[in-house]
């Protein structure tokens, strides 16, 4: 169990913070150019106080190999093609379940119709591209709580729908001048009725049964050809009207629903090497780390994300006893080659010694100090990192690096370009603005 209890350090550190930030009103040199003031504030020291932006830093941008995408808020279907960052393509596998047990459809029922509606919760990309659509029945047990990743299958059997069709995800669906949510509706083939009106009483006894006699659905897009075409599309299969409908002997109806006690999960195709960008693909594709001095690069869904790590702080930490009081890391927005807007969060986390990913402690600050949202009228995201580079300073822990993410990246499409490391950039630069102390 975390010791949330508040460290000596962490109590002269916020004891500092306003210090320092009333007697930087005078520092306005930015390459480490400090003063000594404040002599008799601090009995027994001297507080020097500064502020630099001239530390070296180091980054470069990776793929990640898989993300976790069971029972999340949307599930995302479509494919687009995007000139920096390649193709990408989503689909998706959910269980259905019975909207009442054992019900009666009497004798020899005929199927009518049946019609499958996916109620939107967004999109990114471009709709008006026409995209082809599947749905099969899958053939595998699905189970509820277990883990699935954007790159696990499951085997498939009947094809239930196969069509092409321009994604309308704003338009609202009207009828008798009562406005419902926009859409996707499609029709499955009336042998996916049969099944289901002909099924035994055994298997349609109660939803345990029925999902060993149908195990789910999977709902696939075909991939577009051509850059700046198709788009993700973002769906709420959790929506009350997000259900399959079976139409039958001539005016009834029975519905399928998708709940919360369905198993769901994303599945995703990322075709990095289709990308147009030549920087993208030596640093992304083909791993060559020292690129991300010029530019970096972050996307969602399987994701990428960017390392950073902080070389130049040994070297400026034996300057003397620093305390930091407040450190900011920018990261500025460059053109992306995209008309879409960047992601509206980013995420950071430090890496330990085994590899994993774990919250800096300044994240438990809460996440209005942490920062990490999109500031359009600054074009940048910025993170405050005091506490994690203090942590370096006291070799608390390695500088492993830190992690840093497109926020929700398993339910969200597009990306972002980076500005690089490298302060003499024609344009702006990743930088690192430090307040701090040095006790003499």
């Amino acid at each position: 169990m975390r010791n949330h209890s508040i460290s000596p350090f962490r109590m002269r550190f916020r004891y500092l913070i306003p210090l320092a930030l009333l007697l930087l009103a005078g520092v306005f040199a930015c390459n480490k150019q400090s003063e000594i003031i404040g002599l008799n504030l601090v009995e027994g020291d001297r507080l020097e106080v500064g502020l630099d932006t001239t530390i070296s830093l180091f980054a470069y941008s990776e793929r990640e190999d898989s993300t976790r995408t069971d029972e999340l808020d949307k599930n995302l279907l479509g494919s687009y093609y995007d000139p920096v960052f390649g193709r990408s393509t989503a689909s998706f596998y959910t269980q259905v379940r019975l909207s009442v047990n054992a019900p009666a459809f009497g004798d020899s029922p005929v199927t009518d119709s049946v019609i499958l509606t996916l109620i939107y919760s967004g999109y990114y990309g471009n709709t008006s591209t026409v995209q082809d659509f599947k749905v099969h029945e899958i053939t595998e047990d699905m189970v509820f709580d277990s883990a699935y990743y954007s790159f696990d299958s499951l085997e498939v059997s009947e094809l239930y729908a196969e069509v092409a069709l321009q994604p309308k995800p704003e338009d609202s669906l009207i009828i008798d001048s009562v406005k419902y949510a926009p859409r996707l509706s499609f029709h499955l083939d009336n042998s996916f009725g049969d099944k289901i009106l002909n099924a035994t009483a055994a298997e349609l006894s109660d939803n345990e049964a029925f999902q060993s006699f149908f195990k789910g659905l999977y709902v696939s897009a075909e991939t577009v050809n051509a850059s700046g075409e198709g788009a993700i599309l973002y769906f709420n299969l959790l929506s009350a009207d997000s259900r399959i409908t079976i139409y039958y002997n001539d005016s009834l109806q029975f519905d399928l629903n998708i709940n919360e006690s369905c198993a769901r999960y994303n599945r995703f195709k990322d075709e990095y090497h289709l990308s147009n960008d030549p920087l993208f693909l030596d640093q992304v594709v083909n791993g060559d780390t020292s690129l991300g001095s010029e530019r970096l690069y972050l996307s969602g869904l399987t994701g990428i994300r960017t390392l950073l790590f902080f070389p130049g702080l040994k070297n400026w930490i034996e300057s003397g006893n620093i305390v930091i009081n407040q450190a900011r890391l920018i990261l500025p927005v460059v053109s992306s080659g995209t008309e879409y807007d960047p992601p509206s969060a980013l995420s950071v986390y430090r890496i330990e010694d085994s590899g994993l990913e774990t919250y800096t402690d300044d994240q438990y600050e809460g996440e209005d100090y942490l920062g990490g949202d999109y500031l359009e009228s600054d074009g940048h995201y910025f993170f405050r990192i005091s506490l994690h580079l203090q942590n370096l300073i006291n070799e608390t822990y390695h500088d492993n690096g830190l992690s840093i993410k497109v926020t929700g990246r398993s339910s969200k499409a597009g990306g972002t370009v980076i500005a690089g490391t490298n302060p003499l950039l024609s344009g702006p630069a990743m930088q690192l603005r430090i307040i701090y102390s040095v006790l003499e």
